[in-house]
Protein backbone atom coordinates (compact mmCIF):
# COMPACT_ATOMS: atom_id res chain seq x y z
CA UNK A 1 0.00 0.00 0.00
CA UNK A 2 1.40 3.20 -1.02
CA UNK A 3 2.16 6.27 1.71
CA UNK A 4 0.04 9.38 1.50
CA UNK A 5 3.40 11.20 0.07
CA UNK A 6 4.01 8.37 -2.71
CA UNK A 7 0.37 8.56 -3.40
CA UNK A 8 -0.04 12.00 -4.23
CA UNK A 9 3.53 12.07 -6.12
CA UNK A 10 1.95 8.43 -8.16
CA UNK A 11 -1.06 10.85 -8.91
CA UNK A 12 0.99 13.64 -9.92
CA UNK A 13 2.68 11.20 -12.13
CA UNK A 14 -0.49 9.86 -13.85
CA UNK A 15 -2.18 13.20 -14.45
CA UNK A 16 0.14 14.85 -16.11
CA UNK A 17 -0.49 15.44 -19.79
CA UNK A 18 1.59 13.98 -22.55
CA UNK A 19 4.67 12.08 -22.51
CA UNK A 20 5.67 14.21 -19.66
CA UNK A 21 3.65 11.89 -17.23
CA UNK A 22 5.29 8.68 -18.77
CA UNK A 23 8.72 10.07 -18.74
CA UNK A 24 8.97 11.21 -14.73
CA UNK A 25 7.44 7.52 -14.21
CA UNK A 26 10.13 6.02 -16.31
CA UNK A 27 12.16 8.01 -13.70
CA UNK A 28 11.14 7.17 -10.65
CA UNK A 29 11.04 3.39 -12.54
CA UNK A 30 14.86 3.55 -13.25
CA UNK A 31 15.82 5.28 -9.77
CA UNK A 32 13.56 2.72 -7.74
CA UNK A 33 15.47 -0.24 -9.78
CA UNK A 34 18.63 1.46 -8.77
CA UNK A 35 17.99 1.76 -5.32
CA UNK A 36 16.99 -1.76 -5.06
CA UNK A 37 20.03 -2.97 -7.12
CA UNK A 38 21.86 -1.07 -5.08
CA UNK A 39 20.83 -2.59 -2.12
CA UNK A 40 21.68 -6.27 -3.05
CA UNK A 41 24.92 -5.26 -4.55
CA UNK A 42 25.65 -3.86 -0.61
CA UNK A 43 24.04 -6.98 0.95
CA UNK A 44 24.48 -9.81 -0.97
CA UNK A 45 28.29 -8.70 -2.35
CA UNK A 46 29.47 -5.71 -0.14
CA UNK A 47 30.02 -3.61 -3.69
CA UNK A 48 28.76 -0.30 -4.57
CA UNK A 49 26.49 0.18 -7.28
CA UNK A 50 29.22 1.22 -10.03
CA UNK A 51 30.49 -2.45 -9.52
CA UNK A 52 27.17 -3.82 -9.46
CA UNK A 53 26.48 -2.33 -12.85
CA UNK A 54 29.52 -3.28 -14.40
CA UNK A 55 28.68 -6.80 -13.34
CA UNK A 56 25.90 -6.78 -14.92
CA UNK A 57 26.88 -5.94 -18.17
CA UNK A 58 29.37 -8.72 -18.50
CA UNK A 59 26.50 -11.42 -16.88
CA UNK A 60 23.99 -9.82 -19.46
CA UNK A 61 26.25 -8.99 -22.71
CA UNK A 62 29.38 -11.43 -22.14
CA UNK A 63 33.05 -11.22 -21.75
CA UNK A 64 34.37 -7.78 -23.20
CA UNK A 65 37.60 -5.66 -22.87
CA UNK A 66 38.06 -2.45 -20.38
CA UNK A 67 37.82 -0.41 -23.06
CA UNK A 68 34.06 -1.37 -24.06
CA UNK A 69 32.95 -1.87 -20.28
CA UNK A 70 33.98 1.86 -19.65
CA UNK A 71 32.01 3.13 -22.26
CA UNK A 72 29.04 1.43 -21.24
CA UNK A 73 29.42 2.07 -17.74
CA UNK A 74 30.56 5.73 -18.92
CA UNK A 75 33.80 5.66 -17.07
CA UNK A 76 37.29 6.70 -18.11
CA UNK A 77 39.70 3.61 -19.00
CA UNK A 78 41.64 4.58 -15.70
CA UNK A 79 38.71 4.44 -13.66
CA UNK A 80 37.10 1.48 -14.88
CA UNK A 81 40.66 -0.13 -14.38
CA UNK A 82 40.61 0.94 -10.74
CA UNK A 83 37.12 -0.74 -10.71
CA UNK A 84 38.30 -3.92 -12.12
CA UNK A 85 41.07 -4.14 -9.75
CA UNK A 86 38.84 -3.66 -6.90
CA UNK A 87 36.53 -6.80 -8.76
CA UNK A 88 39.42 -8.61 -9.41
CA UNK A 89 40.30 -8.58 -5.52
CA UNK A 90 36.98 -8.99 -4.30
CA UNK A 91 37.11 -12.07 -6.38
CA UNK A 92 34.37 -10.81 -9.01
CA UNK A 93 35.78 -10.50 -11.94
CA UNK A 94 38.76 -12.25 -13.87
CA UNK A 95 40.69 -11.27 -16.55
CA UNK A 96 41.92 -13.23 -19.40
CA UNK A 97 43.57 -12.84 -22.12
CA UNK A 98 42.27 -11.83 -25.70
CA UNK A 99 41.75 -15.16 -28.20
CA UNK A 100 43.10 -12.69 -31.50
CA UNK A 101 44.75 -9.91 -30.13
CA UNK A 102 47.48 -10.56 -27.47
CA UNK A 103 47.17 -6.64 -26.47
CA UNK A 104 43.96 -6.88 -24.83
CA UNK A 105 42.45 -8.40 -22.23
CA UNK A 106 38.63 -9.85 -21.68
CA UNK A 107 36.80 -9.30 -18.73
CA UNK A 108 34.34 -12.02 -17.12
CA UNK A 109 32.66 -13.03 -14.28
CA UNK A 110 33.91 -15.31 -11.70
CA UNK A 111 31.07 -18.40 -11.00
CA UNK A 112 30.43 -16.71 -7.39
CA UNK A 113 29.53 -12.92 -9.22
CA UNK A 114 27.48 -14.93 -11.92
CA UNK A 115 25.42 -16.63 -9.05
CA UNK A 116 25.43 -13.53 -7.39
CA UNK A 117 24.19 -11.27 -10.69
CA UNK A 118 21.58 -13.67 -11.33
CA UNK A 119 19.98 -13.79 -7.92
CA UNK A 120 19.56 -10.27 -8.32
CA UNK A 121 17.64 -10.27 -11.77
CA UNK A 122 15.46 -13.20 -9.61
CA UNK A 123 14.62 -11.04 -7.03
CA UNK A 124 14.22 -8.07 -8.95
CA UNK A 125 11.75 -10.43 -11.74
CA UNK A 126 9.63 -11.64 -7.93
CA UNK A 127 9.46 -8.00 -6.86
CA UNK A 128 8.19 -6.94 -10.44
CA UNK A 129 6.01 -10.02 -10.59
CA UNK A 130 3.86 -8.84 -7.90
CA UNK A 131 3.84 -5.21 -9.35
CA UNK A 132 2.19 -6.67 -12.98
CA UNK A 133 -0.75 -7.66 -14.48
CA UNK A 134 -1.31 -11.33 -13.99
CA UNK A 135 -2.44 -10.63 -17.91
CA UNK A 136 0.32 -12.49 -20.16
CA UNK A 137 -0.41 -9.99 -23.04
CA UNK A 138 -0.29 -6.80 -20.66
CA UNK A 139 3.07 -7.99 -19.38
CA UNK A 140 4.10 -8.78 -22.94
CA UNK A 141 3.04 -5.73 -24.12
CA UNK A 142 4.88 -3.48 -21.26
CA UNK A 143 8.09 -5.90 -21.72
CA UNK A 144 7.97 -4.84 -25.67
CA UNK A 145 7.56 -0.87 -24.50
CA UNK A 146 10.24 -1.39 -21.98
CA UNK A 147 12.61 -2.40 -24.67
CA UNK A 148 11.76 -0.26 -27.24
CA UNK A 149 12.44 2.49 -25.25
CA UNK A 150 15.72 1.41 -24.15
CA UNK A 151 16.41 1.18 -27.83
CA UNK A 152 15.36 4.50 -28.68
CA UNK A 153 17.27 5.76 -25.65
CA UNK A 154 20.55 3.87 -26.73
CA UNK A 155 19.85 5.46 -30.14
CA UNK A 156 19.67 8.48 -28.67
CA UNK A 157 23.06 8.83 -26.97
CA UNK A 158 24.77 7.04 -29.54
CA UNK A 159 23.32 9.60 -32.39
CA UNK A 160 26.15 11.95 -33.82
CA UNK A 161 23.18 13.49 -35.85
CA UNK A 162 23.36 17.20 -35.49
CA UNK A 163 19.71 17.43 -36.11
CA UNK A 164 18.57 14.68 -33.78
CA UNK A 165 16.00 15.97 -31.92
CA UNK A 166 16.53 17.82 -28.16
CA UNK A 167 14.78 18.14 -25.57
CA UNK A 168 13.91 21.69 -23.90
CA UNK A 169 14.64 21.79 -20.49
CA UNK A 170 12.16 21.20 -18.08
CA UNK A 171 11.89 23.86 -15.03
CA UNK A 172 11.36 22.96 -11.41
CA UNK A 173 8.50 25.55 -11.17
CA UNK A 174 6.46 23.45 -14.29
CA UNK A 175 7.03 20.37 -11.86
CA UNK A 176 6.03 21.82 -9.03
CA UNK A 177 2.95 23.39 -10.70
CA UNK A 178 1.11 20.50 -11.17
CA UNK A 179 1.00 19.34 -7.94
Amino acid sequence: MLGRAAARYHGNLINMEGDLGLALSVRELVLAGERYRARLAHDLLGIGPTEMIALGIVQVEGRQTPSELARKVGMTSASVTELLDRLERAQLVKREAHPTDRRKVLVGLTPRAQEAVTTVYRRLDAVLAGATSPDADARHLVTDFLHDAAAALRDAVDSTDPAAPTAEPVSTATLSDRD
